[in-house]
């Protein structure tokens, strides 16, 4: 297992970040929490996942691959299948961050994050590897301890979204 970060890199400063609602340590726990979660899926380090993810057995996520998966005993199924199929290139860029705080529970949005991994698995099977995706985060405190309940995946479009002819799709 990776060690779990105690700090952001330096390079976080220059992420767009945004914050609705908090008090400053939430705001900082909640970006570090963001940041474990990164790292831990670059490496497909499932005890460092577990570190943040709620144990419920109902907590879902859904994955850039369509399917749903249940609890982290799922997650670890999954990540077990594609440890030995991708091969990390390089760390992650977190994206264009919004965090939404509302009490004990918090939701971090997540647009443009782009992933270095290469497919390295047998040839035939199917891939699944997107380097551009946004991810939606659903989580809660307990005992001061901020953990994820939901994940939502979803690759990010190529193109310019059809209300937009001439714009970016990004951020609008």
């Amino acid at each position: 297992m990776l060690d779990r970060p105690t700090k952001l890199p330096e390079w976080y400063s220059s992420v767009k970040t945004t914050y609705d609602g908090g008090s400053e340590k939430d705001r900082q726990d909640l970006l570090l929490l963001y940041h474990t979660y990164m790292v831990a899926n670059d490496h497909l380090d499932f005890d460092l996942l577990s570190t943040i993810w709620d144990a419920g057995r109902d907590n879902l996520f859904f994955n850039t691959n369509q399917f749903t998966y249940e609890g982290l005993s799922d997650w670890e199924n999954i990540w077990n299948h594609y440890r030995s199929r991708f091969k990390f290139e390089s760390p992650y860029y977190p994206g264009r961050l919004h965090i939404v705080i509302r009490g004990d529970m918090a939701c971090i949005e997540a647009d443009g994050i782009l992933r270095h991994k290469s497919w390295v698995g047998p040839p035939g099977e199917v891939t699944h590897n997107p380097s551009a995706y946004r991810a939606t985060k659903v989580l809660i405190k307990e005992a001061g301890e901020w953990r994820v309940v939901h994940s939502h995946f979803s690759e990010m479009a190529d193109g310019v979204r059809p209300d937009r002819a001439g714009k970016s799709s990004v951020g609008k």
